[in-house]
């Protein structure tokens, strides 16, 4: 009984009202609301789970709620078939390694390519040999310029302790 006693001495009205206040406020804003609480009622298709996500028949390709009622979609639901027949003809086209040569580059002949694929990796391995080289140089010059840095701090903390003693 003492410790309710100075538990209810510890505390302030103005804490137990603004408490109260905040909880009321919650209560009534939850009961009051007029969002949407219900859940999604379960697609009236065959009931198969291959036919989850699928438009029936008649049905917009877009059947999330971000598409007004009444809102035109048939030019992307168009556009959308097109590029899904798109992607279906270049799934379904056998492609020889020529015939992908020939398409990334067909003005010129497969030895060409060859040789150009050369030539970029001897220079590819010349811009390595050469960019090893710099950073060698950088990382010898920067550990330099570190000993140098702590040497001058080492000073500069000998000068300092030296000032404080004196």
């Amino acid at each position: 009984m003492n410790t309710l006693k100075q538990f209810f001495q510890r505390i302030k009205i103005k804490q137990l009202l603004v408490t109260l206040l905040a909880g009321v406020l919650l209560l009534t804003s939850t009961a009051c609301s007029n969002g949407r609480t219900q859940a999604a009622a379960p697609s009236s298709g065959s009931g198969s789970p291959n036919d989850i996500g699928r438009p029936q028949p008649g049905q917009s390709i877009y059947p999330t709620s971000d598409v007004q009622k009444g809102q035109d979609t048939t030019g992307s639901d168009r556009k959308a078939k097109r590029l899904i027949e798109e992607a279906k003809k270049r799934n379904q086209k056998v492609q020889t390694p020529d015939g992908l040569v020939d398409e990334l580059t067909p003005d010129k002949s497969v030895p060409e390519q060859a040789k150009d694929l050369g030539k970029s990796a001897q220079k590819a391995a010349k811009n390595a040999t050469e960019n090893t080289k710099k950073a060698a140089k950088n990382a010898a010059e920067n550990t330099k310029e570190g000993l140098n840095n702590i040497k001058e701090n080492t000073q500069n903390m000998v000068d300092q302790a030296t000032d404080t003693i004196n």
